[in-house]
């Protein structure tokens, strides 16, 4: 499983790293997903929802975060300019 997924390549260089936490996770759902009565098919299309519901979850807490990073830059530049004046 790849460490490092790349969310948007043909804009920029942002990159979300996965825990160790996180990979032996994976692995512990991988583990159990085999021992559930699936055939190949239905087990190949619940694989690509739990990935779909990953990276949106993980895009959405990464936009979250650079909104919150943006607003507090932008609240700290009006503080330091008051602290100015």
């Amino acid at each position: 499983m790849n460490r490092v997924i790349d969310l948007d390549e043909a804009r920029g260089s942002i990159k979300v790293i996965r825990s160790e936490d996180f990979i032996k996770n994976a692995h512990k759902v991988g583990a159990h997903l085999s021992t559930l009565p699936l055939n190949s098919e239905q087990h190949n299309k619940l694989v690509e929802l739990i990935v779909r519901q990953l990276v949106e979850a993980e895009s959405t807490a990464l936009r979250q975060g650079f909104d919150m990073g943006v607003k507090l830059g932008l609240y700290l530049g009006k503080e330091e300019i008051n602290h100015e004046q």
